[in-house]
């Protein structure tokens, strides 16, 4: 599926998909909830976090 059928499915476009996708934007909560549905709960909440998680400790060890 392309990012633009996805973004289509949760209600945000084809550019914000490909950011969350790539790491350069963090969907809001609602956004997340509804990827979690589209997904059939393939990509969770605890996904968003942990990745999110992830950039944080990467961007505080480069500084």
């Amino acid at each position: 599926m392309s990012h633009a059928e996805f973004g289509g499915r949760v209600g945000v476009s084809q550019a914000a998909i490909s950011r969350y996708a790539n790491g350069l934007r963090w969907p809001k909560p609602e956004i997340i909830s509804l990827i979690e549905t589209a997904t059939g709960g393939q990509v969770t909440v605890k996904d968003h976090y942990d990745a999110y998680q992830g950039a944080r400790i990467t961007k505080k060890a480069a500084a």
